[in-house]
């Protein structure tokens, strides 16, 4: 699939019909600029453009670190994104009305209270210098106050190593049977199920 800038008027005004009939998302990889759909990524990633990590939404220009991207399972439309004051405006009226028209709506049943989303955690990853698998580890976690999820601290090792002198083209297995292999010391522990690693403190 060619980047958006380079498609005809007709195939760019089917894809946004399909993205707003059908639900589909689409992401572009700030990396190499091309299109992808949502079941796409991981492909992408494996084959074509193994540095990306960050992923932007086109219809709402949100930008996605890793696999954050995967919970954007749904998008505004372009007429939400360029009349979102006015058609809030349209349905904060038709409220108003409904409430008058029917009491009950307003005062009867108790309303189902939404919990306000939390704000995604963001990790520090840049500018993370190599210093061997084990100091490296230590060293990310230190930042983060000795605390994250297993799969954004491998990213973030990963992304260190590759760009180090030690980095010989090993595949992503090997790299990742090392890592498994050195959050496994002592020095660290699996908690929560082992969706996350912490640093021990040092007795």
């Amino acid at each position: 699939r060619p980047p958006r800038s380079t498609l005809d008027r007709s195939s760019a005004a089917s894809d946004v019909y399909k993205r707003q009939v059908h639900g589909m998302v689409y992401f572009t990889c700030n990396v190499c600029g091309e299109s992808l759909k949502k079941k796409q990524v991981d492909k992408h990633c494996q084959t074509s453009c193994p540095s990306a990590w960050y992923f932007t939404c086109i219809d709402c220009n949100k930008t996605f670190e890793g696999f954050s991207y995967a919970e954007h399972t749904s998008c505004v439309t372009e007429t939400e994104r360029y009349a979102g004051k006015y058609l809030n405006a349209k349905a904060e009226q038709k409220k108003l009305s409904t409430s008058a028209t029917n009491p009950n709506s307003a005062n009867g049943k108790k309303e189902e209270v939404k919990k306000p989303k939390t704000k995604e955690r963001t990790y520090l990853v840049n500018d993370t210098e190599w210093m061997g698998w084990k100091r490296t580890i230590r060293h990310i976690l230190q930042d983060n106050e000795e605390k994250m999820p297993v799969e954004s601290l491998w990213k973030i090792v990963r992304e260190a190593y590759m760009k180090s002198n030690a980095y010989k083209g090993q595949d992503k297995t090997m790299m990742r049977a090392k890592f498994d292999d050195k959050v496994n010391r002592p020095r660290f522990e699996l908690v929560e199920s082992g969706k996350f690693i912490k640093l021990k403190a040092r007795k």
